[in-house]
Protein backbone atom coordinates (compact mmCIF):
# COMPACT_ATOMS: atom_id res chain seq x y z
CA UNK A 1 0.00 0.00 0.00
CA UNK A 2 1.22 3.47 -0.88
CA UNK A 3 0.74 6.22 1.72
CA UNK A 4 1.43 9.95 1.39
CA UNK A 5 -0.24 12.18 3.94
CA UNK A 6 0.29 15.84 4.74
CA UNK A 7 0.42 15.69 8.53
CA UNK A 8 2.51 17.29 11.27
CA UNK A 9 5.81 16.04 12.67
CA UNK A 10 5.08 13.33 15.23
CA UNK A 11 8.34 11.98 16.55
CA UNK A 12 6.96 9.24 18.78
CA UNK A 13 5.65 5.68 18.53
CA UNK A 14 1.90 6.17 18.78
CA UNK A 15 -1.32 4.23 18.23
CA UNK A 16 -1.09 4.56 14.44
CA UNK A 17 2.46 3.14 14.36
CA UNK A 18 1.33 0.26 16.56
CA UNK A 19 -1.68 -0.39 14.31
CA UNK A 20 0.49 -0.62 11.16
CA UNK A 21 2.95 -2.93 12.90
CA UNK A 22 0.09 -5.16 14.06
CA UNK A 23 -1.44 -5.18 10.58
CA UNK A 24 1.82 -6.35 9.00
CA UNK A 25 2.24 -8.96 11.75
CA UNK A 26 -1.26 -10.30 10.99
CA UNK A 27 -0.73 -10.13 7.21
CA UNK A 28 3.01 -10.65 6.62
CA UNK A 29 2.82 -10.12 2.86
CA UNK A 30 1.31 -6.63 3.15
CA UNK A 31 3.93 -3.99 2.37
CA UNK A 32 3.28 -0.42 3.52
CA UNK A 33 5.26 2.36 1.83
CA UNK A 34 5.19 5.88 3.29
CA UNK A 35 6.61 9.13 1.99
CA UNK A 36 9.10 10.66 4.44
CA UNK A 37 7.25 13.97 4.38
CA UNK A 38 8.00 17.53 3.42
CA UNK A 39 8.96 19.11 6.74
CA UNK A 40 12.73 19.14 6.27
CA UNK A 41 12.99 22.79 7.28
CA UNK A 42 10.90 22.30 10.44
CA UNK A 43 12.26 21.32 13.84
CA UNK A 44 10.35 18.85 16.02
CA UNK A 45 8.59 20.67 18.87
CA UNK A 46 8.67 17.68 21.22
CA UNK A 47 10.37 14.35 21.80
CA UNK A 48 13.96 13.18 21.96
CA UNK A 49 15.07 15.43 19.09
CA UNK A 50 13.10 18.54 20.11
CA UNK A 51 14.28 21.76 18.40
CA UNK A 52 16.90 19.95 16.31
CA UNK A 53 17.07 20.29 12.52
CA UNK A 54 16.40 16.59 11.85
CA UNK A 55 14.08 13.78 12.99
CA UNK A 56 11.19 15.56 11.29
CA UNK A 57 9.26 12.67 9.75
CA UNK A 58 5.58 13.49 9.51
CA UNK A 59 3.02 11.28 11.23
CA UNK A 60 3.67 8.82 14.06
CA UNK A 61 2.73 5.94 11.74
CA UNK A 62 6.11 6.47 10.05
CA UNK A 63 7.72 5.41 13.33
CA UNK A 64 6.38 1.87 12.82
CA UNK A 65 9.01 -0.86 12.65
CA UNK A 66 7.53 -2.90 9.81
CA UNK A 67 6.94 -0.24 7.16
CA UNK A 68 9.13 1.30 4.47
CA UNK A 69 9.83 5.05 4.55
CA UNK A 70 11.03 6.65 1.32
CA UNK A 71 12.74 9.97 0.65
CA UNK A 72 13.03 11.64 -2.75
CA UNK A 73 15.83 12.76 -5.04
CA UNK A 74 15.81 14.57 -8.37
CA UNK A 75 17.60 13.42 -11.54
CA UNK A 76 20.97 14.46 -10.07
CA UNK A 77 20.33 12.38 -6.90
CA UNK A 78 19.98 15.55 -4.84
CA UNK A 79 17.55 15.77 -1.92
CA UNK A 80 15.22 18.72 -1.68
CA UNK A 81 15.72 20.74 1.51
CA UNK A 82 11.98 20.28 2.22
CA UNK A 83 12.35 16.49 2.48
CA UNK A 84 11.89 15.21 6.00
CA UNK A 85 14.66 13.09 7.48
CA UNK A 86 15.30 10.72 10.31
CA UNK A 87 16.09 9.23 12.65
CA UNK A 88 13.01 7.61 14.14
CA UNK A 89 12.15 8.65 17.70
CA UNK A 90 14.31 5.83 19.12
CA UNK A 91 17.32 6.36 16.84
CA UNK A 92 16.41 3.75 14.20
CA UNK A 93 17.37 4.51 10.63
CA UNK A 94 14.65 6.35 8.72
CA UNK A 95 14.09 6.89 5.86
CA UNK A 96 14.85 3.36 4.71
CA UNK A 97 15.37 4.16 1.04
CA UNK A 98 15.39 6.95 -1.51
CA UNK A 99 13.81 7.03 -4.96
CA UNK A 100 13.33 9.48 -7.79
CA UNK A 101 10.50 11.83 -6.96
CA UNK A 102 10.53 15.04 -8.95
CA UNK A 103 7.33 16.14 -7.20
CA UNK A 104 8.64 15.21 -3.75
CA UNK A 105 8.49 12.35 -1.31
CA UNK A 106 4.94 11.37 -2.34
CA UNK A 107 6.14 10.69 -5.89
CA UNK A 108 9.09 8.68 -4.57
CA UNK A 109 6.79 6.57 -2.39
CA UNK A 110 4.50 5.88 -5.35
CA UNK A 111 7.39 4.83 -7.57
CA UNK A 112 8.75 2.56 -4.83
CA UNK A 113 5.28 1.02 -4.37
CA UNK A 114 5.22 0.21 -8.09
CA UNK A 115 8.66 -1.39 -7.89
CA UNK A 116 7.48 -3.47 -4.92
CA UNK A 117 4.51 -4.70 -6.94
CA UNK A 118 6.83 -5.81 -9.76
CA UNK A 119 9.12 -7.50 -7.25
CA UNK A 120 6.20 -9.32 -5.61
CA UNK A 121 4.94 -10.47 -9.01
CA UNK A 122 8.38 -11.80 -10.02
CA UNK A 123 8.79 -13.60 -6.70
CA UNK A 124 5.29 -15.13 -6.93
CA UNK A 125 5.96 -16.29 -10.51
CA UNK A 126 9.27 -17.93 -9.65
CA UNK A 127 8.51 -19.43 -6.24
CA UNK A 128 4.70 -19.95 -6.31
CA UNK A 129 4.16 -18.00 -3.09
CA UNK A 130 3.99 -14.34 -2.20
CA UNK A 131 7.07 -12.88 -0.50
CA UNK A 132 6.82 -11.57 3.03
CA UNK A 133 6.93 -7.79 3.25
CA UNK A 134 10.09 -8.16 5.35
CA UNK A 135 11.71 -10.11 2.49
CA UNK A 136 10.73 -7.42 -0.01
CA UNK A 137 12.17 -4.73 2.25
CA UNK A 138 15.40 -6.73 2.68
CA UNK A 139 15.74 -7.24 -1.09
CA UNK A 140 15.24 -3.54 -1.76
CA UNK A 141 17.79 -2.58 0.90
CA UNK A 142 20.35 -5.14 -0.30
CA UNK A 143 20.01 -4.03 -3.92
CA UNK A 144 20.01 -0.26 -3.31
CA UNK A 145 22.72 2.02 -4.66
CA UNK A 146 24.53 3.98 -1.96
CA UNK A 147 24.25 7.72 -2.60
CA UNK A 148 25.07 10.78 -0.56
CA UNK A 149 27.63 10.23 2.19
CA UNK A 150 29.24 6.80 2.11
CA UNK A 151 27.15 4.28 4.02
CA UNK A 152 23.70 4.53 5.56
CA UNK A 153 22.40 7.87 6.81
CA UNK A 154 19.27 9.73 7.90
CA UNK A 155 18.90 11.50 4.54
CA UNK A 156 19.10 8.68 1.97
CA UNK A 157 18.66 5.64 4.21
CA UNK A 158 20.33 2.59 2.68
CA UNK A 159 20.42 4.31 -0.70
CA UNK A 160 18.53 4.69 -3.95
CA UNK A 161 16.06 1.99 -4.95
CA UNK A 162 17.40 -0.06 -7.86
CA UNK A 163 14.57 -2.07 -9.44
CA UNK A 164 16.89 -3.93 -11.83
CA UNK A 165 19.20 -5.12 -9.04
CA UNK A 166 16.21 -6.13 -6.90
CA UNK A 167 14.68 -8.24 -9.68
CA UNK A 168 18.07 -9.87 -10.33
CA UNK A 169 18.38 -10.83 -6.65
CA UNK A 170 15.03 -12.59 -6.92
CA UNK A 171 15.79 -14.23 -10.29
CA UNK A 172 19.11 -15.60 -9.08
CA UNK A 173 17.58 -16.69 -5.74
CA UNK A 174 20.12 -14.65 -3.79
CA UNK A 175 18.08 -14.46 -0.61
CA UNK A 176 17.07 -16.67 2.25
CA UNK A 177 14.64 -16.59 5.13
CA UNK A 178 15.26 -17.86 8.63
Amino acid sequence: QNHSYGVAIENYYGNEALAYDQQVYQNPTLAHVFSAGNSGKTKPSSGTYQNMSFANLTGNFKQAKNVLIVNAVDTTFTLNANNSRGPAFDGRLKPDLTAFGQGGTSDAAAITSGIILLLQEKYQTLYNEPPAASMVKAILIASANDIGSSGIDYFYGYGRVNAYNAIKLVEFNQMFSI
